[in-house]
């Protein structure tokens, strides 16, 4: 009788993971906890929902930006998933950690995608290690960012602001980040890549351009709209550079309910398709 109270009790801890405002992979590891782990799993689960870079922390709410910011992760995870996903997914430990090694090197947003779902759909087995990689990728990306903030205090220069910007929009762009985090980390590349443009003009273009795809991914069609506008208007007639940005204008054209100014030949099968 006490052991099924106790179980009832430990259960209960889950609507407070579910609701959690964390990424998913942290939500599931935590419900993973409690299920498996009697009596400490709610402690557990509490430590990977609050504890980043080794402090507890509570995340504070963006509440309109987390609404805004409809992230299109399973539209981009059906054009992403590759033959490694089966590696991933396999009961043998040596295939699948071979493929979690793979994915960890990337660190991309195929790589996150894969994650991602195995998480979702995979055994105990899967979901322990593919958490567990997605949250030592979250923290490779802290420590580059610390670094590349660093490098950039210590020598001021356009390569410095903008290898500290494109770590700041690594955490949008490849979903890394916890939801909770995308609003100020946004906010810092976007400061980033104008510090960068301010230091040399010459790369305007380059800045842009990865300005454009951050704008996309926090679901701001307007402002990347803008920004591919007047690069779309520089950019020669032609070339894979123009089709490319012609493709990314379409995007934000069909984001911000602009459909006069699709060009429709470029328009891709779906909004996320060439953001990486």
């Amino acid at each position: 009788m006490m052991w099924i109270l106790l179980t009832i009790t430990q259960l209960a801890f889950l609507p407070f993971v579910a609701t959690s405002r964390i990424a998913r992979s942290r939500r599931l590891l935590a419900g993973v906890l409690i299920f498996v782990i009697p009596l400490a799993g709610p402690l557990l689960a509490l430590i990977v929902a609050r504890a980043r870079g080794g402090k507890m922390v509570l995340h504070s709410e963006h509440e309109e930006a987390l609404l805004a910011r409809e992230r299109a992760a399973e539209m981009r995870r059906a054009g992403d998933l590759t033959a490694s996903l089966e590696r991933l997914m396999s009961a043998n430990p040596e295939e699948r950690l071979a493929a979690l090694v793979k994915l960890s090197g990337s660190a991309d947003a195929r790589a996150v995608a894969q994650l991602r779902w195995a998480v979702e759909h995979g055994s105990r087995e899967v979901v322990l290690d593919a958490a567990l990689t997605l949250e030592e990728l979250d923290l490779r990306r802290e420590k580059r960012l610390e670094g590349a903030l660093h490098a950039l205090e210590t020598a001021p220069c356009f390569q410095h602001a903008f290898a500290a910007a494109e770590a700041s929009a690594h955490g949008v762009l490849a979903g890394l980040a916890d939801d909770a985090s995308i609003p100020a980390l946004a906010d810092q590349a976007r400061e980033l890549y104008l510090r960068a443009l301010l230091m040399d003009p010459v790369h305007a273009n380059q800045v842009e351009e990865r300005l454009a795809r951050l704008e996309l991914a926090v679901a701001r069609p307007d402002a990347a709209l803008e920004i591919l506008t007047r690069l779309t208007e520089r950019q020669p007639a032609g070339g894979a550079i123009a089709q490319r940005l012609r493709q990314l204008r379409d995007q934000a054209a069909f984001g911000a309910r602009r459909f006069d100014l699709l060009s429709f030949r470029s328009l891709p099968l779906h909004p996320r398709a060439t953001l990486f």
